[in-house]
């Protein structure tokens, strides 16, 4: 069996005009589901001669699909123009900062190497959470031995700090040595190592097996006797295995969070429909534009796209029963389960007919939003009896007159029960995809699920 491979390899070119070219490749291959995934993440910078970005651009190629970025930095705007599937869309960003990038803790730290008890402010764009500059502080701790492939070595460990939307920090960790050269990184928010390495020890296989992350990444339950898909309600208690976070899990209409003195939380979960009570502090904010309209990904103004919505809604006037109707078609024409791609387009969904839990939701939302029934998408974890665990998903929400309503076309149950846990929701309109996955991420090995009653 293949082990899991990543690979990344950074080149920085000086062009004949004086300007330079940085350039980094990531590829990955995981299985998910027995499915192995390939995907390689490309980002480029180009600087004038005084140091500053004058050119931006990424390629995503997952499976059969690919994104691709290209941007121009001209008087502190960022001019975008993204490309998906067969869709282009164009965006103006402000960009005050013209060091702002991919790599700018690496330009600032071999321009400038820390020492220990140092700090300082940078702008980076990461991809993995938005497409605009977060302001990182940069913080050299103490001098540490690290191995590096088997050797011992004495580095520099630095600390990333960044606040994000929501009030959320994200802590990246860095070791680098005395030229400012980062030689080790890992990101808080996956659980993310990258070690700077040769070739061939970067392609030396990791593990006698392979790691599955469908299966490996679910989080231990302990559900004896129920399925909680066949239930209305249920309770959860779910306790730390290591230090507690806090209340990572909303409180939202459906699923009310309540803190326990031990550390552990008490997640009460009930199904919701129209007539469900909802209480008054719980009441949710109208839907945006975002919520309602087209996007790249939920491109509900395409062709086939609105003609399945059609299709699985016909004469239906009530939106919530419309809703339930394109949950059950959706469920049954996308025959054929494929774990080797990433998010596709509804677009994409509606051709292929193909696709996992994200491709499902996209193409419910796309078809939702088609006949004026505003959806978004929601994240978090799901019941498998089969693993008996909770693994990552993704589901919708509709809004039917003053609230959202869960819909699960992986199911296609009519609805949600009390088998989902839910930790966020978009629209997709701005947030990144590969931002969706880390609310996730941060509780795998972290946390075990079980089943109170009733």
């Amino acid at each position: 069996m293949e082990p899991v491979t990543g690979i990344a390899t950074t080149c920085w070119h000086r062009l004949a005009d004086g300007r330079e070219r940085i350039e980094a490749v990531d590829w990955l291959e995981t299985r998910r589901f027995g499915d192995m995934s390939q995907q390689q993440f490309t980002t480029v910078e180009v600087l004038s001669r005084d140091g500053w970005v004058e050119q931006l651009g990424y390629s995503l190629q997952a499976g059969n699909n690919q994104q691709t970025m290209r941007a121009m930095r001209r008087e502190n705007v960022l001019h975008v123009v993204r490309q998906l599937d067969e869709q282009t869309t164009r965006q103006a960003i402000a960009w005050p900062d013209p060091e702002a990038g991919f790599f700018a803790v690496e330009r600032s730290l071999r321009g400038k190497p820390l020492s220990a008890g140092g700090s300082r402010r940078i702008s980076v764009l990461v991809p993995l959470f938005d497409s605009r500059p977060i302001e990182m502080t940069l913080t050299a701790k103490d001098v540490e031995t690290v191995d590096i492939d088997g050797q011992q070595r004495e580095l520099l460990a630095l600390e990333g700090s960044m606040r994000l939307d929501g009030g959320r920090t994200e802590v990246v960790q860095y070791w680098c040595d005395e030229a400012g050269q980062i030689v080790k990184t890992r990101w808080s928010a996956l659980e993310h190592v990258m070690v700077r390495s040769t070739p061939e020890a970067a392609r030396r296989p990791v593990s006698a097996e392979t790691l599955d992350l469908g299966i490996d990444s679910g989080v231990p339950a302990r559900v004896v006797g129920v399925d909680p898909h066949e239930r209305s309600r249920g309770v959860y208690r779910v306790r730390w295995l290591d230090r507690p976070m806090g209340q990572v899990f909303p409180s939202v209409p459906g699923q009310q969070v309540t803190a326990l003195e031990d550390g552990s939380l008490r997640i009460e979960v009930a199904a919701l429909t129209p007539s469900s009570r909802i209480e008054a502090s719980w009441a949710a904010a109208e839907p945006t534009e975002e919520d309602r309209g087209p996007s790249p990904l939920i491109d509900s103004d395409d062709r086939q796209v609105i003609a399945i919505a059609r299709a699985a809604a016909g004469s239906i006037k009530d939106p919530w029963e419309a809703a339930q109707a394109i949950e059950t078609y959706v469920h049954r024409i996308l025959h054929e389960v494929d774990f080797t791609q990433s998010l596709s387009s509804a677009a994409e969904v509606a051709r292929s007919r193909r696709g996992d839990c994200t491709e499902h939701a996209v193409l419910v939302a796309a078809c939702c939003r088609a006949l004026n029934i505003p959806a978004r998408l929601a994240v978090g974890l799901v019941y498998s009896p089969e693993h008996n665990a909770f693994l990552y998903h993704m589901w919708n929400e509709v809004w039917v007159r003053d609230r959202w309503l869960p819909i699960d076309a992986t199911l296609g149950l009519g609805g949600t029960h009390a088998g989902h846990l839910k930790l966020t929701d978009t629209n997709l309109a701005g947030s990144s995809v590969y931002s969706l996955i880390v609310p996730v991420a941060r509780l795998i090995g972290k946390i075990q699920i079980e089943w109170e009653g009733p």
